[in-house]
């Protein structure tokens, strides 16, 4: 992470959904780890959902053994905050997980359990990670800055992982 996220605070209890978030949640930057393994982060403009859950990652190596072949792994980062995404934040539809979470927005995740369960079955296997993330990347219509892979979509028909068929269409152009 090139702007690591320093701001790490451990708040005592659960995070209650719809409950006040603590004030030191709330500084730009904070990064809130609750006992239930919620996690929330305040954007700053700077860090993305992807550089959230590499330094929640990160923290959870330091007590198991699990989290540590992800802890280099940006693929890792990318796929457990694009779930975040998909899951726990409606209020960032649309939201690329390595583009800055805007200032003063919360970004919600969850750690512990959740996110050694979601990532195991690629402990062994990062290169398949890589594909799923690329393919992930592909359907979203741009380009990983983990992967350089472009990004388009099964969903829509259209092949993963790479750049999208070269079509011949009357009156448009391949730039």
């Amino acid at each position: 992470m090139s702007d690591a996220i320093s701001q790490v605070k451990q708040a005592a209890g659960p995070r209650v959904a719809g409950d006040q978030l603590p004030a030191s949640a709330l500084e730009h930057g904070a990064l809130t780890l609750f006992d239930d393994n919620e996690v929330v982060f305040t954007g700053n403009g700077v860090n993305s959902p992807a550089d959230v859950l590499g330094r929640v990652i990160e923290i959870s190596a330091q007590k198991d053994e699990a989290f540590m072949a992800f802890v280099q792994s940006r693929e890792s980062h990318i796929f457990a905050a694009q779930k975040a995404l998909q899951e726990q934040n409606p209020q960032l539809k649309g939201q690329d997980p390595e583009e800055a979470v805007p200032a003063g927005q919360q970004f919600f995740a969850r750690g512990g359990a959740d996110l050694k369960s979601l990532l195991a079955p690629f402990k062994n296997n990062l290169g398949a990670l890589r594909q799923i993330v690329a393919d992930q990347r592909t359907a979203m219509g741009g380009r990983s800055k983990a992967t350089g892979h472009g990004i388009f979509s099964q969903g829509l028909g259209l092949p993963a992982g790479g750049e999208p068929p070269a079509v011949a269409s009357p009156g448009i152009k391949k730039l």
